[in-house]
């Protein structure tokens, strides 16, 4: 039975925020006079595994990281999808678990200005014959305003199902064969933002093998500063993300299911500066 995670509610962060369910996002506010810029890198399309550094232009660091396959079989699993430790790019890495047709992989980050800090756990996820696994990185101050999984061990045996900031807190959700050894660690983008922080978020159930959700800054104001996906909530399924693309005020998450028949999920958000 998979144990993944069972909610992915988002509760207040930053100075001011309002939340958004099912895809409606709260009023507009001012835009920020601080502005990011979202920039991506796709690979070259072959069938083995692949590694891409996205970098952000000089000046600014990374605020959020995302990532994307386009084989959305059950044989190819994002195993990374995390800041570098400067915060200068994001790097992605896929394995396929089976032969395939050439596919791509490809990195997303939103950057900014300012200073915005790394966060990594004091350890990786417990050690534990567990389907699923949870590891939870903490800012010291500042909201995390992006979220960092990676897996490390016999990565061969696992996928990301999640990849979400919560409030002060950088989480990472991943499942595989409860025999291997292998762990997932999360890290967390630490902000002070000079303004309000918005979130906007949904979550789609489906019964099928894939679901697509998005959540989107308001329109008219706002800037992206990060934002996250999560697959599963239901018992007897497992699910692995493939996408977490983040847009210039958009953030959109793909799950695909490889196990089991329940009706599931995937939980999108997007936090969002204001002036």
């Amino acid at each position: 039975m998979r144990t993944g995670p069972q909610s992915a509610r988002l509760v207040a962060v930053g100075v001011a925020l309002v939340s958004a369910a099912a895809g409606v996002v709260a009023p507009a506010y001012a835009a920020p006079t601080v502005q990011t810029t979202v920039v991506s890198r796709t690979s070259a399309a072959t069938p083995v595994d692949k590694e891409v550094v996205v970098s952000c232009p000089p000046g600014t660091k990374v605020y959020s990281a995302g990532g994307r396959v386009s084989d959305w079989s059950k044989y190819v699993e994002l195993e990374a999808v995390t800041p570098l430790p400067d915060l200068a790019g994001v790097r992605v890495v896929a394995t396929t678990s089976a032969t395939v047709p050439p596919w791509t992989a490809t990195a997303y980050a939103v950057c900014g200005p300012g200073n915005p800090s790394l966060a990594t756990p004091a350890v990786a996820s417990l050690n534990n014959p567990l389907v699923s696994k949870l590891s939870e990185a903490v800012c010291a101050s500042g909201t995390a305003v992006g979220a960092g999984a990676e897996l490390s061990g016999d990565i061969a045996q696992a996928g990301i199902e999640g990849v979400m900031p919560q409030q002060d807190k950088g989480r990472a959700w991943a499942s595989g064969d409860p025999l291997a050894q292998w762990e997932v660690t999360a890290s967390a983008v630490c902000l002070q933002w000079p303004g309000q922080v918005q979130l906007a978020e949904n979550k789609v159930f489906v019964p099928g093998t894939i679901a697509t959700a998005t959540a989107e800054c308001p329109v008219g104001g706002g800037t992206l500063l990060g934002g996250g996906a999560v697959t599963g909530f239901a018992p007897n399924v497992v699910t692995r993300l493939v996408e977490l693309k983040l847009e210039q005020g958009k953030v959109t998450g793909v799950g695909v299911r490889i196990e089991g028949a329940s009706p599931w999920a995937v939980s999108v958000s997007a936090l969002c500066g204001t002036s």
